[in-house]
């Protein structure tokens, strides 16, 4: 016995917009994946550059990396004598980035975007704002990304 079986037009349009939907779905969540790739990818790694204080430029070279338990980095500023002095509250969403070096009065926070090797925006201590502008590069540090990659396996 041969049956054919007519569907009704609207079951056919019902059918092709649950398909349409989890194609739509499919496809974000897949898009989301791949931006929270990329934010890896364009935050971390080496970054050199200057704030841009009254007088003379502060060199700084900023090491950032995502580690399983979330951000970590390090920054040196030479002109200080400081060396692999750790970040904190390091933040990364998309192209925003921000982070705060830990332990110095006055909160010096970093809050600046990402754009392939640049990253520039804001540097902020004690109430007072400067820019900042950071080239992606090889941080030259002694130690390099053993300052990042944490404390934890050099004080072992």
């Amino acid at each position: 016995m041969n049956v054919k079986v007519r569907r009704s037009a609207g079951a056919c349009i019902a059918r092709f917009a649950s398909l349409f939907a989890s194609l739509f779905v499919a496809l974000f969540a897949t898009a989301g994946v791949a931006q929270d790739a990329s934010s890896v990818a364009s935050a971390a790694g080496a970054w050199q550059g200057a704030i841009e204080v009254p007088g003379q430029p502060l060199e700084v070279t900023v090491r950032l990396d995502a580690g399983d338990d979330g951000w970590r980095g390090a920054i040196d500023i030479p002109a200080q004598n400081v060396s692999e002095a750790p970040l904190a509250d390091v933040t990364v969403d998309g192209a925003s980035v921000s982070f705060v070096i830990a332990g110095v009065q006055g909160s010096p926070t970093f809050t600046g975007t990402v754009d392939g090797d640049e990253m520039t925006g804001t540097f902020t201590q004690s109430g007072q704002e400067f820019p900042f502008a950071l080239r992606r590069g090889d941080d030259g540090a002694p130690g390099g990304q053993a300052a990042v990659d944490g404390d934890a396996e050099a004080e072992a």
